[in-house]
């Protein structure tokens, strides 16, 4: 739990010093909410941190209630620590004169902090919580980021000038890519679980993932008994989860992790 909140802590500061030191000094945005607050910050100098505060109130109570109660108490963590953070570091006048530069490791900045925000379980708010809503609705969590990051190119386009939206797709791109390696999360894997406690970890995993988890008897005899085999999809954001669970309830349970390309129908959760 402990490190868990630390690392909320140092990626919501790692966003907001991206943010604040390399993004809004050279009149780039980011992606997502932050980046609408960028925009309005650079037209009418608004805080950002109130902004990126107001505007994720009615997302975290969606969130509250539709994707569940760990997620949003670490996202919800997130939001306040970046918001604080926002409002606390101070915009210099510039880092580095180079949009470039400053496109690249703001980028950087922002997508390691998120990645590092979301491998505890929760996110960095904004736009992250739509697109996982509409993942459960199989809408596809890069589609989303997509169509969302589109919108703010052309609104940096079109309210400041091309150059300036070129050199935000590099920091967008930049925070895309160190988020994927930082986070590789999204990867679908299949479980394979032999335990003597098959029925109380099929309930224990079916709350974690909200999926099917398929129960069989082995064949096989040990001195404990018959053992029980369940298999599941899940991705890899939802291992830790899993982990947890397994020890909760059967410490010596055996849990094999396979790399699963694609999944056809079913109830799988992806985002």
């Amino acid at each position: 739990m402990l490190i868990e909140l630390l690392a909320t802590t140092i990626g919501s500061f790692l966003i907001a010093f991206g943010v604040n030191e390399f993004i809004v000094p050279t009149h780039l945005l980011t992606s997502g909410l932050s980046g609408i607050c960028i925009m309005l910050f650079n037209l009418f100098h608004w805080p950002i941190g109130i902004l990126f505060l107001v505007f994720n109130i009615p997302l975290l109570i969606i969130g509250y209630y539709t994707i569940g109660r760990k997620f949003s108490v670490y996202t919800i963590l997130s939001v306040i620590e970046q918001a604080f953070f926002l409002s606390w570091l101070h915009i210099p006048h510039s880092v580095t004169d180079d949009p470039m530069l400053a496109a690249i490791f703001g980028g950087f900045l922002i997508g390691f902090g998120a990645g590092f925000t979301l491998r505890v379980g929760g996110s960095s708010g904004g736009f992250d919580i739509i697109a996982r809503l509409l993942a459960r609705r199989n809408v596809r969590f890069g589609t989303t980021n997509l169509v969302l990051n589109g919108i703010i190119l052309l609104l940096s386009a079109a309210l400041f000038n091309i150059e300036l939206a070129l050199y935000t797709f590099v920091s967008i791109f930049v925070a895309a890519k160190t988020y994927d390696i930082v986070l590789r999360n999204m990867e679908k894997v299949s479980l394979l679980i032999v335990t003597q406690m098959g029925e109380q970890v099929q309930q224990q995993l079916h709350t974690q993932l909200n999926g099917e988890i398929t129960l069989w008897q082995s064949a096989s005899h040990t001195d404990s008994g018959h053992p029980q085999i369940l298999f599941c999809i899940a991705v890899n954001a939802q291992i830790a989860a899993i982990r947890t669970a397994l020890q909760a309830v059967d410490p010596h349970a055996v849990c094999s992790i396979l790399p699963t390309q694609d999944v056809v129908g079913g109830n799988l959760r992806t985002w």
